[in-house]
């Protein structure tokens, strides 16, 4: 094992989907190429040591060693039967939506692939357990698509497609500077369906409907009227997290500033409350004091 090994994997944003995903309703979900973290491996023997860059330096060294421990204890491995020196840079925010942590076990169940303890077709499973240490119970979207790197049509315990897109819609995404803590807003949505089962089921159905017209505008050559449906889905996907109580975290506040400058459509992507809005426009977005924009497509 003389040679080194290097990945990088980019960020991700749920177009629609979200929560609704755990049972059974498809999502889409697109990388984000912009937004990435990578991971270097160099040979060295001695003790395996981690160098961060980026963002949240201390916070990512704590979960490398948290992800390392859970891989170690899965794979009947010891600390000490790992040697060598990785760098890991990203500049990915956590609890932002955009993927953070499936991209940090994609690339540590790669890196067991490269030492040999893993099979290549185990990734999935295995980064999708490791992620389970994040958010409680992972759908495993993040995880697809950190591995396919391309936009996908994600159903829960089904073969992933990739998204027909016959044009390229204007979508950008804002950090509201809040972080959503995604174990909390899936436990909010889960308490729903124990308290007030129609009305979160009829949610679910919301979300689908939004999933499909979405699917299907994209499928469509591009004109107004393609436009418009996805406009309409984006907005109805949306109104999902307005329904679960789930657009605290400056997600109200930013969505109101942004159709008030002409946003077609605005929607949280990831679990809500905080994290990034994306927002459908007709033509580059305006400059908005205290608002950046990353360009999705």
């Amino acid at each position: 094992m003389s040679q080194n090994f290097s990945i990088r994997i980019p960020g991700k944003c749920i177009l629609a989907g979200e929560h609704s995903v755990l049972r059974g309703v498809p999502a889409l979900v697109l990388p984000v190429n912009s937004k990435f973290l990578s991971l270097d491996f160099t040979n060295v023997e001695s003790d395996l040591e981690l160098e961060c860059e980026g963002k949240q330096q201390a916070i990512w060294d704590v979960l490398f060693w948290g992800v390392i421990e859970k891989a170690l204890t899965k794979l009947s491995l010891e600390k000490s039967d790992l040697k060598g020196h990785i760098l890991l840079k990203t500049n990915l925010s956590l609890g932002a939506g955009m993927g953070a942590s499936a991209s940090l076990c994609v690339a540590v169940a790669k890196l067991f692939v490269y030492w040999g303890h893993l099979k290549e077709t185990h990734v999935y499973d295995f980064a999708r357990s490791l992620e389970d240490l994040f958010h409680g119970e992972s759908s495993g979207v993040d995880i697809a698509v950190a591995l396919e790197a391309k936009g996908i049509r994600f159903t829960r315990n089904q073969a992933r497609k990739t998204i027909d897109m016959k044009w390229r819609p204007k979508l950008y995404l804002s950090y509201t500077g809040g972080k959503g803590i995604t174990s909390e807003c899936v436990s909010q949505v889960k308490e729903m369906f124990e308290h007030h089962f129609e009305q979160a089921k009829d949610i679910d159905d919301k979300m689908e409907a939004a999933v499909l017209k979405m699917e299907a505008a994209l499928a469509k050559e591009e004109s107004d009227l393609a436009r418009s449906e996805f406009a309409e889905a984006m907005n109805q996907a949306g109104d999902c997290f307005k329904d679960w109580g789930l657009l605290g975290g400056g997600l109200k506040e930013l969505q109101e500033t942004l159709n008030q400058n002409g946003a077609i459509a605005t929607k949280p992507t990831g679990s809500g409350n905080g994290g990034y809005l994306l927002s459908l426009w007709n033509q580059e977005p305006p400059k908005i004091e205290g608002v950046n924009y990353i360009s999705v497509l």
